[in-house]
């Protein structure tokens, strides 16, 4: 039984369950004793190898799908995901409207640091809605460095803000938003979503980036290498004097933690005029 436990080790892939096929960088986190004890993502193909021995259940999960809890004992080669029925709302805007386009959030703002990541690294921002009515947001902006040969997978995440709080609520995309970086890339990165429909709520919303690892451009399998940490790096300035800026880590940390923290851990090595905060931004019609 001990030779058993060391030595497992399987290969899966997640499929849906009605078109059979298979669902990119599914979320896969790992519990022991009802805590996370790690994470992994599934590649292009859907495919994941499990090899962690101490765990005894894993829950996998995809924006658009409901999440699944399965023993260990339970996995199989194939597991199938199903769609969550969802019924949207209806965008009224007028065709006129959307041929004005207006830039909302920070990313004309001048750059402090750079910041990589790591997989499963998340990162967002808050931004207003000065206009105080449902507007459609026509894309996603950052500024990125990336070095390198291979490619970074990310994934765009649209959450609501929290009814309490200044803090991540309800995530607002009904499907996943995937993005490729490729090796050498030095600009402002704009990612075109106006086909989702997203409504920009009236109390703003939190956007940002869910890193998802790097990839083999031949294979795309991800790209086993000593470290975890990715050469892609974005823009973080320190203008705001409100910590608008939150993280997490989906598969070691999943809370939510505002910039509050960064700000106070390097202070010896820079020091912030104000919070440090993403140069993230977008556009909407209006």
């Amino acid at each position: 039984m001990l030779i058993s436990s060391l030595s497992f080790s399987q290969e899966t892939r997640i499929l849906d369950s009605l078109t059979k096929k298979p669902l990119m960088y599914t979320n896969a986190k790992f519990y022991l004793n009802n805590k996370i004890i790690g994470g992994d993502y599934c590649d292009e193909k859907g495919k994941i190898t499990i090899n962690k021995i101490d765990f005894d259940s894993v829950e996998f999960s995809q924006i658009g799908y409901e999440a699944k809890i399965i023993s260990r004992k339970f996995i199989r080669d194939t597991i199938l995901m199903n769609q969550v029925a969802i019924s949207l709302n209806e965008i009224k805007i007028e065709k006129n409207s959307k041929h004005k386009i207006t830039s909302l959030g920070y990313i004309n703002y001048k750059k402090k640091i750079r910041l990589s990541a790591y997989k499963g690294f998340e990162i967002v921002v808050y931004i207003d809605n000065p206009f105080n009515q449902l507007k459609e947001i026509q894309s996603f902006l950052f500024k990125v460095k990336k070095e390198g040969k291979f490619k970074t997978a990310i994934r765009i995440h649209f959450y609501k803000k929290d009814l309490e709080k200044l803090i991540p609520g309800k995530e607002i995309l009904n499907e996943d938003i995937i993005q490729y970086i490729d090796g050498k890339t030095k600009e402002i990165f704009e990612v075109d979503v106006s086909k989702y429909e997203i409504e920009l709520p009236i109390e703003g919303a939190f956007i940002g980036i869910e890193w998802l690892g790097v990839l083999n451009e031949k294979t795309g399998e991800f790209n086993m290498n000593d470290s975890n940490w990715d050469a892609t790096y974005i823009d973080v300035n320190d203008k705001i004097n409100i910590p608008l800026t939150f993280t997490r880590s989906k598969f070691a940390d999943p809370e939510w933690k505002n910039t509050e923290n960064m700000k106070n851990e390097f202070k010896n090595i820079i020091e912030y005029k104000n919070f440090p905060n993403a140069s993230f931004g977008i556009k909407i019609f209006e």
